[in-house]
């Protein structure tokens, strides 16, 4: 009997992210090195075709600026802040609705308008506030890639249909993991199998993509 065991994993203690594969000794999300919390073992890289095609990516003249250049957050962290900051009105024009209605005795109904538009503006304001957070909370890889395998799923919301992709990428080192990216419009192309560049992901999340021909 072997003195002592790898614990098996289930999800990444950073991120919480799923492990994707038992044998390797950090987090293909966020980087978080398992080897140096429990003693496991080497990571036994898989050899594919792909890897010998991404190590010539740092050569590409385009390379050192797609992982320097800073891409935001995506436009859905765009509009968590929009979202907030849209609550942290509602806030203000409530308060002073029901400040206003108390001080000058107006009806009663215009101070719970007043009361409703803090309390939208509240809910609003810390639910969009607590996803930036978690959001931020991982840290930004950019990694050379390229994409695998893509799926979609959309979301029908009133006359709309919101459609959110799940690209599947492979890095350098030979390992690979399916990160959701929500879509972008109809005027917006989403990435095609075989497509190689950096992907800046935070988590599962991917952010952006910088395309890079190799």
């Amino acid at each position: 009997m072997e003195a002592a065991q790898t614990k098996q994993r289930t999800n990444c203690s950073v991120c919480g992210s799923k492990i994707v594969r038992q044998d390797m000794v950090y987090c293909i999300y966020c980087g978080n090195n398992f080897a140096m919390m429990d003693g496991g073992a080497a990571d036994k890289r898989k050899e594919t075709r792909n890897m010998a095609r991404l190590a010539k990516m740092p050569e590409h003249e385009d390379f050192a600026a797609a992982i320097e250049r800073d891409r935001g957050e995506g436009p859905e962290f765009d509009r968590w802040k929009r979202a907030a900051r849209a609550g942290r009105n509602l806030i203000v024009v409530g308060g002073v609705l029901a400040a206003a209605a108390i001080v000058l005795e107006w009806s009663m109904g215009i101070t719970v308008i007043g009361a409703l538009l803090i309390a939208t503006g509240l809910y609003r304001f810390v639910q969009n506030t607590k996803l930036q957070s978690a959001r931020l909370k991982l840290p930004l890889m950019k990694r050379p890639c390229v994409v695998t395998d893509r799926r979609s799923e959309t979301e029908m919301r009133f006359t709309a249909g919101i459609t959110t992709y799940y690209f599947t990428l492979e890095f350098d080192d030979g390992n690979e993991a399916e990160f959701r990216f929500p879509g972008r419009g109809y005027h917006t192309e989403p990435l095609s199998k075989g497509i190689t560049g950096i992907a800046h992901t935070r988590g599962t999340e991917l952010i952006e993509f910088e395309q890079v021909r190799v």
